[in-house]
């Protein structure tokens, strides 16, 4: 006997279950409708960070002020739990932190990394393209999977961070190409999101010093309303593409390495 004959026949039309019932079959709907990485409009979520007093950073915020968006306060480790959170909820199943000089203050990068991949799963890249980290930086990384890390780094910076693969993780070797995938525009971007070190929104990490693609502040807007609004841009021109030149740390294409060096390894 079907359950909705089982609950008739013994309750009549007064089922007093009906009310939980209903707010449970709403709960499953809800979960099946945002699984992670089913039909969400985030699946890739871009990191690109660098520590207080980055020049590269002082030029953005100078372009943020010339257009009436000002910059933010260094963000709480809650806040940068925040953003991986939503992003998560989102759709979000990859991450790349793209670090520079260094990360900011208040972010615990190897807990974040290890909170990324244990409450939500998501796999972690880790970007290097300035210097490489040294081996104290990186023994706070031991917490994280070996299956779903991986390092990505310059080409010239190999040799330095051999060591990860002593620590058992996977070193992918980087040469920065210009991308032709990108003809006539890159719509990568259309399922990524980039954040910046103080919590700003760009279309992609290669034009954060261009204001148009300046989304304003991940707490002053919703992640998804952002994602989902035709009047911002979300793709990037082929110009801008070979103008900026390096598309190594793009989610997306990190991932597609990944997979490589997950089927080279196999």
């Amino acid at each position: 006997m079907g359950t909705s004959k089982r609950w008739g026949s013994v309750y009549g039309k007064d089922n007093p279950f009906s009310l939980q019932q209903s707010v449970l079959q709403g709960l499953r709907a809800c979960a099946k409708a945002h699984k992670p990485g089913d039909n969400g409009p985030v699946k890739f979520i871009w990191f690109c960070l660098c520590g207080e007093g980055c020049a590269c950073c002082a030029d953005a915020a100078r372009q943020r002020d010339a257009s009436n968006s000002a910059p933010k306060r260094p963000l709480a480790f809650e806040e940068w739990l925040a953003i991986l959170d939503e992003s998560a909820g989102l759709g979000a199943t990859a991450a790349v932190l793209s670090i520079g000089d260094g990360w900011p203050s208040g972010l615990k990068l190897w807990e974040f990394c290890d909170w990324a991949e244990s409450a939500h799963g998501m796999s972690m890249g880790i970007h290097l393209a300035k210097r490489a980290l040294t081996e104290h930086e990186c023994a706070g990384a031991d917490v994280l999977s070996r299956c779903k890390t991986c390092f990505f780094v310059d080409e010239g910076l190999s040799d330095a961070m051999r060591f990860v693969e002593e620590m058992g993780f996977r070193l992918v070797s980087l040469s920065y190409e210009k991308n032709a995938h990108v003809t006539p525009e890159c719509t990568l971007p259309q399922a990524m999101t980039c954040v910046g070190s103080d919590g700003h929104l760009y279309t992609c990490g290669i034009v954060m010093q261009e204001p148009q693609y300046n989304l304003g502040n991940f707490f002053d807007k919703k992640l998804a309303a952002v994602m989902t609004d035709p009047g911002i841009p979300h793709t990037v021109p082929e110009d801008i593409c070979k103008t900026h030149g390096k598309c190594d740390g793009c989610p997306p294409l990190m991932t597609k390495h990944f997979e490589d060096s997950d089927e080279a390894a196999s």
